[in-house]
């Protein structure tokens, strides 16, 4: 292997050592940045994968940045990461954490490129409506960044890499997209296998349940010592294990 990881872990990565070995998609999360999926996409490298992790519109750099895009940029990005990496009538497998989970089920629906996805505590199940209305309230009073989202690791010896806060209008348009993807996951019959955390503070098991109970081909293994940002957290070997042998 003759990679080495960007200077910046926040930037990009694009790794192609030989061009016909299999291709793995890597997408991170609302807020945060190629870092997130780090030991995962190195793990995949070491093992003779070729990769893409791109940058999301508005990350990666100043949460001002980030204010005025929504969901269907996020979208746009990993399509077109994904027209850009995938060969002639080939296929990708997709790993994905959190937004990235929603973004992968969303290419999966509509992209047969896509072969099989590994999702690490994925956004399936939007928040009720009062939820969304308070946003709405919220937006009203000039308000346009909530509290921060990132970094919800259990082990205290390491930082994911995001925004200390969270833009309402673009996480608003990610949960009414995560609307349509949980109307439609019960459509998927692609391998998936599913990373849940048993204490999550960022999104609710119940999106993990939704997805294992109606989509048609998932496996599913707990995590007992991460919290949602698995990836990166006590957990993450686990996780590179599986995700490789679930690729091979």
């Amino acid at each position: 292997m003759s990679f080495s990881p960007p200077t910046d872990p926040r930037e990009p990565v694009s790794h192609i050592e030989d061009p016909g070995a299999p291709r793995i998609l890597f997408i991170h999360g609302f807020t945060g940045s190629p870092q997130t999926l780090q030991p995962q996409y190195l793990a995949a490298i070491e093992a003779g994968f070729n990769v893409k992790v791109p940058l999301l519109s508005g990350h990666g750099t100043s949460i001002e940045d980030m204010v005025a895009t929504r969901y269907s940029d996020y979208l746009s990005d990993v399509s077109r990461a994904m027209d850009d990496f995938c060969l002639p009538e080939g296929q990708v497998a997709v790993v994905a954490i959190s937004m990235g989970g929603t973004l992968a089920l969303d290419l999966a629906l509509s992209d047969p490129r896509v072969s099989k996805l590994v999702l690490v505590n994925p956004l399936v199940v939007a928040p009720a409506d009062s939820f969304l209305d308070f946003m709405d309230q919220v937006i009203a009073t000039g308000i346009e960044i909530a509290p921060a989202i990132g970094s919800d690791i259990a082990d205290t010896s390491v930082k994911e890499v995001s925004y200390n806060g969270a833009p309402i209008r673009a996480a608003k348009s990610l949960y009414l997209a995560a609307r349509k993807i949980e109307e439609q996951v019960g459509l998927l019959s692609l391998p998936i296998l599913l990373f849940s955390s048993e204490e999550d503070h960022v999104i609710p098991p119940i999106s993990g349940e939704v997805l294992f109970e109606r989509a048609k081909n998932v496996s599913r293994v707990l995590l007992r010592r991460s919290y949602h940002v698995a990836t990166l957290d006590f957990d993450k070997d686990i996780i590179n294990l599986g995700m490789l042998e679930f690729l091979k």
